[in-house]
């Protein structure tokens, strides 16, 4: 499956490890920590209640799918988020980023399976730290959803739950593709006014200097 690189999702991996280091997450701790408050009689009953409602939430099936899903793309957008915020950053260079970006995400958004094994995986090895309290987490979608078909009629949960809510997350950021991969050219012309490029632009033959520099100047003004 797809295993981004990258430093992003800092949080959730945390909580959840990330593809390849399952073993250091501490979820499975969290569980049993709220386990414990759940069956503790000091704690007051609307506490008790709140951390209920939080396992429960959190031992959803569809929670750890999302989550594997979005530190796939945390780990391929954070490397772009933190180069656009620099002070001195290459115009091109962030083009060229966010452009491979965008393949990333694409490849992910078609690898819905290798992540659902992920989440799977996930689970397996969770419910083996959480025997101690005698919780669980489901390998497969809550029954309240698998009495609901999906959108257009969807029935198959798998399908339904890939449409309704792995795409839907992924959609909006390959949104980026035409937001700013697909304008390369104004990127081009703007590159040549950044400082950074003026001894790239002068090393260049002068046809191509003067032809860079043209053209940028009549599409801006």
């Amino acid at each position: 499956m797809v295993q981004p690189g990258g430093q992003g999702g800092r949080a959730l991996r945390k909580l959840f490890g990330s593809y390849t280091d399952q073993l250091s997450e501490f979820y499975s701790d969290l569980l049993i920590i709220l386990q414990q408050v759940i069956e503790a009689p000091d704690f007051k009953a609307s506490d008790r209640y709140e951390a209920q409602k939080l396992s429960e939430n959190l031992r959803k099936f569809e929670t750890i799918l999302m989550v594997f899903t979005l530190i796939g793309i945390f780990d391929i957008t954070t490397p772009v988020s933190d180069y656009l915020q620099t002070s001195d950053l290459d115009i091109m260079q962030a083009w060229r980023m966010i452009n491979e970006a965008t393949e990333n995400v694409k490849k992910i958004s078609k690898d819905f399976s290798g992540i659902f094994e992920t989440a799977l995986n996930f689970v397996v090895h969770a419910n083996l730290k959480l025997e101690e309290v005698s919780i669980s987490v489901p390998k497969s979608f809550s029954t309240i959803r698998s009495s609901r078909s999906g959108p257009e009629g969807i029935t198959d949960q798998k399908i339904n739950v890939e449409v309704s809510y792995h795409n839907a997350v992924i959609d909006p950021v390959l949104s980026m593709q035409a937001r700013f991969s697909s304008h390369e050219n104004p990127y081009k012309q703007i590159s040549c006014f950044d400082p950074n490029r003026f001894s790239e632009i002068l090393a260049s033959p002068l046809n191509m200097e003067l032809s860079l520099i043209t053209n940028a100047v009549t599409e801006i003004y």
